[in-house]
């Protein structure tokens, strides 16, 4: 661990400040990662830890651990149940105040969302402009009848968006688009309909959920009813747009 610093970042506050002693391991009676040591062998260091010694802990604290006063603190520190060994273990432990930061994982995180809204932002732009109304359906919005610009503004807000991208991926790659789209667009001609919690299509029920009647028509076994839906909705005169309101942050 030559020449390795541990830096600590904060769960909730970057304000926060801890002042924290070695605790007690229940298991051996003595104080987790301090070494027992005689009078004589104390004489013999510069440095050593006490079951009283005291550390004020705080966001960006950092033990280098080529020094050996720090190296002996961390040792100490890290068994405290205040400290988590990494983010992810901070998440699932209540008691934890503090986390280690690991500069490569984080760094890891970084780029693959960078390169994840890349390659959200990507299909759009790549798209056929003609395509563009169908993926905002998808996504909840009807955008029929708006500017390819208008359309493509709101599809690239969503994919820049590190909460929405995956949803723009997921449109582009899912093995389901072109059923989900025709059941979207068979159930705005009312060619489905939700009656008594189900999705009829005639007297046939679909599903009681938009993924169940999905998972329907992906049936081989109804592919029948699959080509009379689609037969429907190409006989159906073209219904009013529904606009749906883009949400502003």
């Amino acid at each position: 661990m030559e020449n390795e610093k541990i830096v600590l970042k904060s769960v909730f506050s970057k304000e926060k400040k801890l002042v924290v002693m070695p605790a007690k391991d229940p298991r051996t009676g003595w104080y987790a990662g301090v070494d027992r040591l005689s009078d004589d062998e104390k004489k013999k260091l510069k440095y050593w830890v006490e079951p009283t010694t005291k550390l004020v802990i705080e966001h960006n604290k950092e033990f280098d651990l080529s020094d050996e006063t720090d190296r002996l603190n961390w040792e100490w520190v890290s068994k405290l149940p205040s400290i988590a060994l990494s983010y992810e273990e901070a998440q699932q432990t209540k008691e934890a105040l503090f986390y280690v930061e690991n500069q490569e994982v984080e760094s890891k995180k970084t780029v693959k969302l960078e390169e994840m809204i890349n390659k959200a932002t990507s299909y759009i732009l790549k798209d056929r402009s003609d395509m563009l109304a169908d993926r905002a359906r998808l996504l909840g919005y009807d955008m029929e009848g708006e500017s390819v610009w208008a359309i493509k503004e709101l599809l690239l807000k969503i994919a820049k968006d590190p909460k929405t991208y995956s949803r723009i991926i997921d449109v582009y790659e899912s093995n389901s688009t072109a059923l989900h789209l025709l059941f979207l667009k068979a159930r705005d001609k009312n060619i489905i309909v939700l009656e008594n919690g189900a999705y009829l299509y005639g007297t046939t029920v679909l599903g009681v959920t938009e993924e169940s009647v999905i998972k329907t028509l992906q049936d081989p076994a109804q592919k029948e009813i699959v080509e009379l839906i689609s037969k429907d909705l190409n006989n159906t005169s073209p219904k009013q747009s529904r606009k749906k309101e883009v949400k502003k942050d």
